[in-house]
């Protein structure tokens, strides 16, 4: 696509890519993208404004928002964020709670594997998200009280964000 020449808009060139890639994105469980990048920004995307007036950003680019749209608890990152030790762990950490997640939906759910996976996550958060830790115990506990596929995405979203907002807990 030629985005060096600012009269041509690929905006639906970019839509029309997305559509079609995000079939083949199924298994996947974890995208980085480019910062900045008006296809592949994750935050902070130079978004033009209309009337000539000045460019905000506070966007996202075109394939990313598809993609998030699209698998919103799939964790993503910018790839420069990643040179951040505890981000990259936390990122890591969220593909593999979020493979490991698939694969037990795949192969059925039970009281006995929500456990395994509550405690396999115990430590990491303890350390780093206390409040999640109790809140995830607490949904346990309370487990009859919701239908299986509410019960199933509440936890893994509460899990997922956990480790991608530990530091505002």
């Amino acid at each position: 696509m030629n985005v060096d020449n600012k009269n041509i808009d690929v905006t639906d060139r970019l839509i029309k890519f997305s559509e079609q890639t995000l079939p083949s994105l199924n298994r996947i469980c974890g995208y980085i993208f480019i910062q900045g990048s008006p296809s592949c920004g994750l935050f902070k995307v130079k978004v033009y404004q209309k009337d000539n007036l000045p460019s905000e950003y506070s966007g996202r680019g075109i394939y990313a928002k598809a993609i998030t749209n699209a698998m919103p608890l799939l964790p993503v990152e910018e790839a420069e964020r990643l040179t951040d030790p505890i981000l990259r762990e936390h990122f890591i950490a969220r593909v593999f709670i979020y493979h490991h997640w698939q694969m037990i939906l795949q192969q059925g759910l039970n009281t006995a594997v929500i456990l395994d996976v509550y405690a396999s996550n115990k430590d990491r958060l303890m350390l780093h998200a206390p409040k999640t830790f109790i809140a995830l115990g607490q949904l346990l506990k309370d487990v009859e009280k919701y239908e299986a596929d509410e019960f199933k995405r509440k936890y893994i979203v509460v899990l997922l964000q956990a480790l991608e907002n530990h530091h505002k807990q």
